[in-house]
């Protein structure tokens, strides 16, 4: 895989698309860490983006665990009524 700046510069619609792939900003973090900003996205915009993904998916997978588990909260409601 080539940088992303590469990619814009060869085929910038397929680069947009591809700035939302986390896979894309690991990669780019990890090269930016290691070869310096130059050429790469920046170095905390791919790790803010990262961290937005994991939080992101974190809230979707407990919410997709919980429906499939038939979490009993979302269902029952208790009423006090004396």
């Amino acid at each position: 895989m080539f940088s992303w700046a590469t990619l814009y510069s060869i085929w910038p619609l397929m680069a947009r698309i591809i700035f939302f792939n986390p896979v894309a900003h690991a990669t780019e973090s990890v090269r930016a860490s290691f070869l310096g900003q130059q050429g790469y996205i920046n170095y905390w915009v791919s790790c803010t983006f990262l961290m937005v993904y994991i939080v992101l998916f974190f809230y979707l997978s407990v919410w997709a665990l919980r429906r499939r588990l038939d979490y009993v909260s979302f269902k029952y409601v208790p009423t006090h009524t004396k």
